[in-house]
Parts: C-alpha cells; sequence; structure tokens
C-alpha cells in the first residue's frame, strides 16, 4: 500500500497545526498586551476627565453653596449624570459633614463623616483620587469646595469602570472573532501555499526516489515548473543521483561486455567502490592472461621434447633396418657359398 499519500497529508496537517499555533499564540499575547495597555491608558483618561469635572463642578457648587442653592446644586449634579454614563453618583458636604447636595435622594442631610474613607475624604487639601473600599469597580475623586476662599465643603464624584471592563470585553469578543477568521482564512491560504510550494513539488521528488529505490532508473527527469526554493534544490539534488546512476549503470554494462578499462569519475563510496572493482577485475585478467602464457610455453616445450624423442625413435627403426637387411645379405651369401 502506498503511504506516501498519507506522510504528505500529515506534513501538511503538521505544518498547518504549527501554523494555528504559532498564530494563537502571536495573535493572544498581541491581544493581551493591548488590552492591558489600553485598560490603563482608559482609566488614566477617566481619571483625568474625572478630574477636570470635579474640579470645574467644585467651583460652581462653591457660588450656589453660597447662597443655599441646595436645589440648583442638585439639578446640575443630576445633568452630569445623565449625560456622563461612567458617573455614578455626585456627593457635596458642608463643612459639618452633612450631605447637602446628591444625586443619590436617600443621603440628603446624612451625615458622612463616620468611617475612615468619609473621614479621610473631607480633609483633603486638593483634588485627590480614591479607591471605594465598600464599592467594587467605583473611584472617587474629592475636591475641597471654596467660596470667597474659605473653604465650604467637600465634592465627591464617584466614577465606576465597569463600562470601561464592559468595553475592553467587546473589543476582546470583537478581536477574538476577526482573529478566529483571520486565522481560518490564514490556514486555507498557508494549506494552499503548501500544497503548491512543498506538497506537490516533494510528491514529484518522492515519486522519482522510489523508482530509483525499485532500480528503475528510466523514469524522465522532473518536470521543475512550479519547484521552488529549497525544493529545487532537492529536486536537482535527486536528478543528479539519478544522473549518476545511470552512468554507473551503462558503465556496469560496460565492463560485463569486457571493457575493463572503465572507470567513474565521480566522488563517494559508490565511485571508489566501482573503480576498485574494475581494477581488480584487469588484475585478475592479467593474472590469467599470464598464466594462459605460461601453459602454452610449457605445453610448447613438452611438444618439442616429444617430437625429438619421435625423430630419435624413427632413426633407431631405421639402422634396425638396415642391420636387418645386411644381416639377410650375409646369410644369403653365405648359403650361396654354402652350395
Amino acid at each position: 500500500m502506498d503511504t506516501s499519500f498519507f506522510k504528505l497529508s500529515s506534513i501538511k496537517r503538521l505544518v498547518t497545526g504549527y501554523f494555528l499555533g504559532i498564530m494563537i499564540i502571536v495573535g493572544g499575547t498581541v491581544i493581551t498586551i493591548t488590552l492591558v495597555i489600553s485598560y490603563g491608558k482608559l482609566i488614566e483618561g477617566q481619571k483625568n476627565k474625572a478630574r477636570i469635572v470635579s474640579s470645574n463642578m467644585a467651583l460652581t457648587c462653591g457660588d450656589l453653596m453660597m447662597v443655599g442653592e441646595w436645589d440648583r446644586i442638585m439639578e446640575i449634579l443630576g445633568g452630569i449624570k445623565k449625560s456622563d454614563i461612567e458617573m455614578q453618583y455626585a456627593i457635596v458636604i458642608g463643612s459639618d459633614g452633612r450631605c447637602v447636595a446628591s444625586t443619590e435622594s436617600e443621603l440628603k442631610d446624612t451625615f458622612l463623616n463616620k468611617t475612615e474613607f468619609e473621614k479621610k475624604t473631607i480633609e483633603v487639601k486638593e483634588n485627590s483620587y480614591f479607591f471605594h473600599p465598600d464599592i467594587k469597580d467605583i473611584f472617587e475623586m474629592a475636591v475641597p469646595v471654596y467660596s470667597a476662599g474659605e473653604r465650604i465643603g467637600t465634592l465627591r464624584m464617584g466614577y465606576g469602570t465597569k463600562y470601561i471592563k464592559t468595553m475592553i470585553m467587546k473589543t476582546v469578543l470583537n478581536a477574538s472573532i476577526i482573529t478566529i477568521f483571520a486565522l481560518l482564512v490564514g490556514s486555507i491560504l498557508n494549506y494552499l501555499i503548501i500544497q503548491k510550494i512543498i506538497i506537490i513539488p516533494l510528491s514529484k521528488i518522492m515519486e522519482l526516489s522510489k523508482r530509483i529505490t525499485e532500480g528503475d532508473l528510466s523514469h524522465e527527469i522532473l518536470d521543475m515548473h512550479g519547484i521552488k526554493y529549497e525544493m529545487r534544490d532537492l529536486a536537482y539534488s535527486f536528478m543528479g543521483l539519478q544522473q549518476s546512476l545511470i552512468k554507473v549503470a551503462m558503465q556496469a554494462n560496460i565492463v560485463a561486455a569486457g571493457d575493463l578499462s572503465q572507470t567513474i569519475e565521480l566522488k563517494g563510496d559508490l565511485a571508489e567502490g566501482f573503480n576498485k572493482m574494475t581494477k581488480s577485475l584487469r588484475s585478475m585478467t592479467k593474472q590469467l592472461q599470464e598464466g594462459i602464457l605460461n601453459i602454452s610455453s610449457f605445453s610448447n616445450e613438452i611438444m618439442s621434447s616429444a617430437e625429438e624423442q619421435s625423430a630419435g625413435a624413427t632413426e633407431q627403426a631405421t639402422a634396425l633396418s638396415e642391420i636387418s637387411a645386411t644381416i639377410e645379405g650375409l646369410s644369403n651369401t653365405a648359403g650361396q657359398i654354402a652350395e
């Protein structure tokens, strides 16, 4: 079963997963840092606004308190609260600690100098900032109220940070939606880019390497269209390997046909081994040729000796024939003499 597809799919999943992980970490870090900085700037901006509003309101209250226009003060405070969503309450306290005007009607004519926090607020010498100890997400601006150079009371204005936190949460939600959408689009683009730049070229290279592994060196040269960057270098490396193996195979066939003069002008163990093999074959062939020549020479000597022995035997046979003829002649002569 060909598992190359699953391997390539695993590469796509792995790279896409790394991309998503990195983008989530980077996006989360950027969003967190941005929100922390934004929250700090928004709180600081709210403080500055509260300081300006409370300072101006303290001047207005000073003039109105001198003439006892408490209802007018309450009307102005109520108008500010309606127009400013961040303002939670406003309290004007007389020099005796009694509430003379407030956006909270139940506090009217009550003494607000009992707790440590209340005492601290009415003792301020200038526009001061406090976190409320009992009400969460509330801070106060306490400002002394003067009229004709004489202190006649204190203005306390409470501002909530809930609105800012709500804005921050909405920003987080919107940023998260945008980030998720960007991640989805980025993942799709990343997937397509990986498919084009890595997966398709790598599948071609893997097909070539598979053919080479199976011993098939006749596979056509890779189509370099669309192969870029490091993948192009890798493809050229495999093509060089293919050409080197083709050259080795051709020279091996020439050696098999009897030509032992072949050598490979390449680097590495394969070329070194091939050259050693052909050198050994040449040495063995030379030794065989020398052995054959020695055997041939020895055979010639034996044949020469045999020929000499054969010639001697022929001469001896001729001499014996001649002796036999001589004896036969003598015998005939002796016979004739006897008659």
